[in-house]
């Protein structure tokens, strides 16, 4: 998709991934889309929409509006994360817009954000949201905490350890996305040392990756539950939970959670880009018709100004 032109609703999504991410409404078939910049480059500057978490800070916020500043996007407004993975879901037809409840988990590489939405007949607003420290980066320093204890048991010198670290980063990102995206049983990463050529090799199998998904897995299944049962006090019907992000991808870290929260209905349809595709499908129906959404401060949802907004990103 090297043509601008073919879309419209123009989404960006920063920080998640560690790389920038464009999606909009391909006109022709009226689909969201992801949009990729190889070949002929899209031309610069875009006029978008960036896509924040919910529970992210000023600071935060902040700093992912001058990372697509940087890459030569001009931002025109904001919409929250959570409110787009509904729009995605509702797009595929999985859920309805009469959902009383959904609980969106959410991961990107700092963290997952658990969100509670809250819908009405004429709003949806978030009503809990609370920030796990677990996401993609956590997953790598695990595995290259695994790789330096080998390191160690073999004697390795303090001169190896630091020549062979920033290869570590690479080499344990690498490892991670093997595991994410095959169901191999291990996965080898070969350091060599740029001082002596020697190289060391390492299997990371997949039961240590079980083991570091685990403990965080239940985390967030008491957080998701907290939230849901509460809800069934006070209204007596059951929730729906979307998923989204990087971490999902993983078969792992999805059966961790269905076992956890097994009497709940969890839909993780490409979950890895859900967010971003959700929020294009959300511009362009909030362009069509700025009342089906209730944007107002206190509920965390911004929109551009082409759609009324009432809040823009300095």
């Amino acid at each position: 998709m090297n043509n601008q032109n073919q879309f419209n609703q123009l989404v960006i999504a920063c920080n998640r991934d560690d790389k920038v991410q464009l999606a909009g409404i391909q006109q022709k078939w009226k689909r969201p889309m992801m949009i990729r910049t190889t070949g002929e480059k899209l031309k610069l500057p875009l006029s978008v929409t960036l896509v924040s978490q919910c529970t992210a800070s000023k600071e935060e916020r902040n700093a992912a509006y001058m990372q697509a500043k940087s890459e030569g996007y001009t931002i025109c407004g904001e919409v929250m994360a959570p409110f787009a993975l509904q729009e995605f879901y509702t797009f595929q037809k999985e859920i309805t817009r009469r959902e009383p409840l959904l609980i969106t988990v959410d991961s990107i590489t700092s963290g997952t954000e658990i969100v509670e939405l809250k819908n009405s007949k004429s709003s949806v607003r978030v009503k809990n949201s609370e920030k796990i420290k677990f996401g993609t980066d956590e997953l790598l320093e695990g595995i290259k905490c695994a790789i330096n204890a080998r390191l160690f048991a073999r004697n390795a010198s303090t001169y190896t350890f630091k020549m062979l670290n920033p290869q570590i980063d690479q080499s344990a990102r690498d490892a991670l996305h093997l595991f994410m995206y095959t169901r191999k049983p291990k996965a080898k990463i070969v350091l060599q040392s740029p001082g002596t050529g020697y190289k060391y090799e390492f299997s990371i199998r997949r039961k240590e990756y079980e083991e570091l998904l685990k403990k965080p897995m239940e985390k967030i299944a008491k957080t998701v539950k907290k939230f849901a049962e509460q809800h069934l006090k006070e209204e007596r019907k059951q929730c729906k939970i979307l998923l989204s992000g990087e971490l999902f991808v993983s078969e792992e870290a999805v059966h961790f959670l269905k076992e956890e929260l097994e009497d709940y209905r969890i839909y993780h349809y490409k979950a890895k880009e859900a967010v971003i595709l959700g929020a294009a499908v959300l511009c362009n129906e909030m362009m069509i018709d700025n009342g089906k959404y209730d944007i107002k401060e206190e509920n965390c949802c911004y929109t551009s100004e082409k759609m009324g907004a009432i809040r823009t990103l300095k």
